[in-house]
């Protein structure tokens, strides 16, 4: 289900609205809707975020679970340099130096120069 057959749904049985769509008319695109309506109407898109981004979470599980690739550690060293030689944004070469480097911190001063705190 999109997300706007959902919204749809929540707005038809929650807030007793039978559509969303402007029909130029305020009769029918203005509501008065009671709290506990509105309420359980919140309830309902927050349950649905959560179960989004739970089936997200599922998916992301499976795609991590990959295919796994063995080799040896001279060919994993020149994966890695490779991988390091195509960065070149700063900011992600001072976030490389702090997650792998184990520098408690690194800031880009220019496009030339980091400055990072040595373990």
């Amino acid at each position: 289900m999109d997300n706007e057959q959902i919204i749809n749904e929540i707005a038809e049985k929650h807030l007793r609205i039978a559509t969303l769509a402007t029909q130029n008319s305020d009769s029918l695109d203005f509501h008065e809707v009671a709290v506990w309506f509105l309420r359980e109407a919140l309830m309902a898109a927050y349950e649905a975020g959560r179960a989004s981004a739970a089936d997200e979470c599922q998916h992301s599980e499976v795609e991590r679970s990959g295919v796994w690739t063995t080799m040896t550690i001279g060919d994993a060293f020149e994966h890695l340099k490779t991988w390091i030689d195509g960065i070149n944004d700063p900011a992600q070469i001072a976030l490389l130096m702090i997650h792998v480097c184990g520098c408690p911190r690194a800031a880009v001063i220019d496009d030339t120069l980091i400055a990072s705190e040595m373990p």
